[in-house]
């Protein structure tokens, strides 16, 4: 049973794992995978993650085979076995999971419990780089720059794939095109200051290959401009304080997608019911309540509109009241210089009812 939230840990967040708790009891697949992700990456308890991930795996959830795998692979939580992280990345790989997809080929890339076999490796690649997985698209284009594979060597296609990973602020690949860079390869012009860019982008990033090949171009050719010379530098102390700071980062990221793992007021896991909207989660209960309020808001909504008519009506009766007395007072000046017979006659073309014109009469013998 995964171990309850460290007390270190925010109270917002643990309020957050407590809920996923309570909806990975009832064996919600995704809410098992992502309970897993806060043990495995915010608190670091890998026997309680390898548990979350089992559970949503036996269940066909695929990014949980694949983090089965992945700690398989490096021994977290587990003695390392490779043969059993290839089974699990397989099983994720089957369902179209392109990091799965990768890690299957970058064992085959390496031969981790494998033979060597820069094939299947390739294949499981291309797999994965076709769904824009970086990570397989700058492997891919290691494959291309030095012709691994079967393939023919492609220094184009490679700088091709690494500037595509590189724009995604992809470390290694900032670092392969640097190098393209640095010694005019791939189709691409001889740029120290370009490799310089490349290399120092991927050294801010933690790359290792990156800072030292900046630092070797800096002194041999003083491509580095000055006011980034120091930072070029490496800072243990910069390196670890950056690494510290992802647990929170990671953990907070897994929790703000986690919001439809609420409970409705009646208790029950949000989403339960395909009879929920997709905008209120919760039971059957919740969606009748749901749909009472939309029909008094709907009927709110119709008498506003309807007084907001009778106010168009009542306003345009005032508009013609004010057309009709403003007639009347143009007749009237108009009149006071005619005869008498001239007014009858006028008052019959321009005014239009015949209540008007009798009053007009009335008014005209009077006068007479």
């Amino acid at each position: 049973m995964p171990s309850t939230p460290s007390k270190t840990v925010s109270p917002l967040i643990t309020n957050e794992v407590l809920r996923l708790r309570k909806a990975a009891d009832q064996r919600h697949a995704e809410a098992q995978y992502n309970l897993g992700l806060w043990y495995a990456y915010a608190a670091q308890d890998y026997a309680a993650a390898l548990s979350c991930f089992r559970t949503a795996a036996d269940q066909g959830r695929a990014e949980a085979q694949y983090n089965l795998g992945v700690m398989y692979a490096n021994g977290r939580g587990v003695p390392q076995d490779y043969a059993v992280a290839l089974s699990w990345y397989r099983k994720a790989a089957d369902q179209g999971d392109a990091s799965a997809q990768c890690n299957l080929g970058t064992m085959f890339d390496n031969g981790n419990g494998v033979a060597l076999d820069d094939a299947t490796a390739l294949s499981w690649y291309r797999k994965a780089a076709d769904q824009g997985h970086a990570e397989a698209q700058n492997n891919l284009g290691l494959f291309h720059e030095h012709g691994r594979g079967g393939l023919p060597k492609d220094g184009q296609e490679a700088a091709r794939l690494y500037k595509l990973v590189a724009d995604q602020g992809h470390a290694e690949a900032q670092n392969n095109l640097g190098f393209l860079h640095e010694h005019g390869r791939g189709g691409l012009p001889k740029d120290d200051h370009e490799a310089a860019r490349l290399y120092k982008l991927a050294a801010d990033q933690g790359d290792a290959w990156a800072k030292e090949a900046l630092r070797r171009l800096d002194s041999e050719r003083g491509a580095l401009p000055n006011d980034d010379r120091e930072t070029a530098r490496p800072n243990k102390f910069t390196s670890e304080r950056n690494a510290s700071a992802k647990t929170p980062l990671i953990a907070e990221g897994v929790f703000s997608a986690l919001k439809k793992f609420m409970f409705c007021p009646h208790g029950v896991l949000a989403g339960q019911y395909t009879t929920a909207r997709e905008t209120s989660y919760g039971c059957e209960e919740c969606f009748r309540e749901q749909k009472e309020i939309e029909e008094e808001q709907r009927r709110e909504r119709e008498l506003l509109e309807r007084q907001q008519q009778v106010e168009r009506e009542r306003q345009e009766r005032r508009q013609i009241m004010r057309e009709l007395l403003e007639r009347q007072q143009r007749i009237n000046a108009a009149a006071e210089n005619l005869q008498d017979g001239e007014r009858i006659r006028l008052a019959m073309t321009i005014v239009p009812s015949i209540k008007e014109l009798r009053k007009l009469w009335r008014w005209t013998r009077g006068k007479s």
